[in-house]
Parts: structure tokens; C-alpha cells; sequence
């Protein structure tokens, strides 16, 4: 099933002001998953990523990890009816899974599916 992917203003504005400090390599990183995660989510964006612990219909879903970087992931929800994926929040550059956490950005579900 085909899906259109949108990203909340906010989280798209959060997304560039992260991209702009990070160096070129990093920019091209979280670039690259970016992509990725835009287009698994083009399909069947309702299979995809983990649900959120008590938080049905988020999900979460991440970039396959690449040793040595930081891990990038989405949270998102499935308007099944409208068929959209649509971005609420993504694991910033420069955070650990850890301070996401004690954050309260994620859950133990996303937490478990990123490991």
C-alpha cells in the first residue's frame, strides 16, 4: 500500500536548523537517512517501525544503523483511510538514544527497536 510522507512544519524547521550545524559528512549522514526513511515509509508505512508503548497509532521507525554514527529515527503516525504517513518528531544529530530517553522523546518500545 502506497503512502504519502509529510513532516510536521515544526519538525522539518527542527530537522534544517540541526542540518546546518552539524559538518559536511554528518550533513551528508543524516541526509542519507532521511532519504531512506522517507521512502520505507512510502510503503506500507503501517508495517513498518515499532508501535509506541500506549501511544497506538505512533510509531517509530529508524534508519538502519551504520557503526561509528549516531542512529536516526522518526516518530510518526499512519493515517490509515488517507493513506499518510505524517512525521512528528525525529532523533536529532548529536543526541544519544540515552538522552533521548531520559528525555521523555521516546519510548521502550522505540528504544528496544533501535537497539
Amino acid at each position: 500500500m502506497r503512502f504519502t510522507v509529510t513532516w510536521e512544519d515544526e519538525t522539518q524547521a527542527e530537522l534544517l536548523e540541526r542540518w546546518l550545524q552539524l559538518p559536511p559528512d554528518d550533513r551528508n549522514h543524516l541526509s542519507r537517512c532521511v532519504n531512506h526513511i522517507d521512502s520505507a515509509l512510502r510503503v506500507n508505512a503501517h508495517q513498518k517501525g515499532a508501535v509506541l508503548k500506549g501511544s497506538e497509532p505512533l510509531r517509530f521507525y529508524s534508519a538502519p544503523v551504520i557503526p561509528g554514527r549516531l542512529p536516526i529515527g522518526v516518530v510518526y503516525q499512519v493515517i490509515l483511510d488517507d493513506r499518510i504517513a505524517r512525521v512528528l518528531e525525529f532523533w536529532p544529530a548529536g543526541a544519544t538514544l540515552a538522552a533521548q530517553q531520559r528525555a521523555g522523546k521516546l519510548g521502550t518500545v522505540a528504544a528496544q527497536s533501535a537497539a
